[in-house]
């Protein structure tokens, strides 16, 4: 997919490199209602409108993608919140279980009053 990237970015290089050389004409461009008026080569006035185009055109994307982007954060924060529950429910159920067990402890002594023997001597 990159190679097909590099290819149509080199073809539209080229293309535009030769737009650029065959259009070098001065060209007056008018700001009406405003009283200014500038001379510039006539790629640049196009260059320039092409890039204007392609910023308003990747806002108006962004905008349009608000609504996606706004639930998207809200299921993310539903998601991280219910992952804690789950995770705190768990904590929960390990603690009560811990708890329900015996603790492991050394038997007393038997009534008849023996103990454990002692260690062998080395």
């Amino acid at each position: 997919m990159k190679f097909i990237v590099w290819i149509v970015a080199a073809a539209l290089l080229i293309v535009s490199t030769t737009f650029a050389i065959s259009n070098r004409a001065p060209a007056t461009l008018d700001f009406w209602p405003l009283p200014y008026s500038i001379t510039v080569p006539l790629f640049l006035a196009l260059i320039a409108v092409l890039i204007v185009g392609f910023v308003f055109g990747g806002m108006a994307a962004w905008w349009s993608g608000r609504k996606w982007r706004r639930l998207a954060r809200q299921k993310t924060s539903e998601a991280d919140s219910l992952r804690r529950e789950v995770a705190l429910r768990d904590e929960r159920e390990r603690r009560r279980q811990a708890e329900d067990r015996p603790a492991l402890t050394l038997d007393k002594p038997a009534e008849s009053g023996r103990s454990l023997p002692p260690p062998p001597a080395a």
